[in-house]
């Protein structure tokens, strides 16, 4: 492992130091068991960054130099813009949220959201490290409506159909409507199955909202008993043109389009703000 500057070595003291804090309350086990954190870099997108890698999730995706491949998508079809307001639901450690707050630059913001509060931490602190003002992390879930959850230690699934062994800890969900005035432009949704619930928001509350990329659980979402059709038929009624796979891809018929996993690429047009 590369020796480290002085100041990137101090930095990653003080995030060791505040996961130590957060583990006191909620350990990290599972896919979410804690390794040495260290730096690595991603060039994706049109942009270059670092991040840290500081559990096995995140160095199973990228301490190996893998990158997610819908950022290129991101920028080779202008989904997100400079001035973009853009919300990352389920941030986990806060490598998207970072590319985010690169490619909205210096006139856009970004607000990044996750249940788990080392997730939440690492985002925080990943946005330091590439030195964003524009990024703000909140520990916290989103749905369509407030309530407390019993959040599972061992598993990134948030919303589960029966009870499963293991330690827990609260969480708080709190309704999407309450940043309504933060006028986003542009979301990225990846929260495990809780999509269902998050799609039956009053999208028309949000008039500047032109954007979504949405990854889809149907193994989330059947297993609870509901339909996972209906998270797209939400998002159609709302005015969203569904493209599953690509943003180039054809529009998809949310009655008869076979609600598969993976990335959906939403659009719709900026809906005029009421008087």
């Amino acid at each position: 492992m590369q020796k480290l500057k002085s100041a990137k070595q101090r930095f990653l003291d003080r995030f060791q130091r505040d996961l130590d804090r957060v583990e006191s309350e909620a350990p990290m086990t599972g896919s979410y068991e804690r390794i040495r954190p260290y730096i690595v870099e991603q060039s994706v997108g049109g942009e270059q960054y670092e991040i840290i890698v500081y559990h096995k999730e995140s160095e199973a995706w990228f301490g190996s130099g893998g990158f997610d491949w819908s950022l290129q998508y991101y920028h080779d079809h202008q989904f997100v813009r400079p001035g973009d307001v853009a919300f990352d639901l389920g941030s986990n450690s806060g490598v998207i949220t970072a590319y985010l707050g690169l490619a909205v630059g210096p006139q856009g913001r970004v607000l990044a959201f996750d249940p788990y509060p080392w997730n939440a931490l690492a985002t925080h602190y990943n946005a330091r490290l590439n030195h964003l003002d524009n990024v703000l992390a909140y520990s916290v879930g989103i749905g369509d409506s407030n309530f407390e959850l019993n959040l599972a230690l061992d598993s990134a699934r948030t919303l589960d159909g029966g009870r499963r062994p293991g330690k827990t800890i609260q969480a708080q969900v709190v309704d999407f409507l309450g940043f309504v005035d933060e006028r986003p432009t542009v979301l990225k949704i990846d929260i495990e199955g809780a999509e269902y619930e998050l799609s039956r928001a009053d999208w028309s509350r949000f008039d500047r909202l032109e954007r979504v990329f949405l990854e889809l659980h149907p193994f989330f979402i059947d297993d609870r008993g509901l339909e996972t059709r209906q998270v797209l038929r939400n998002f159609a009624r709302a005015g969203f043109t569904l493209r599953h796979g690509a943003p180039h891809a054809a529009a998809a018929d949310a009655e008869t389009a076979p609600p598969e996993h993976g990335g959906w690429w939403l659009s719709r047009e900026r809906l005029r703000a009421a008087a």
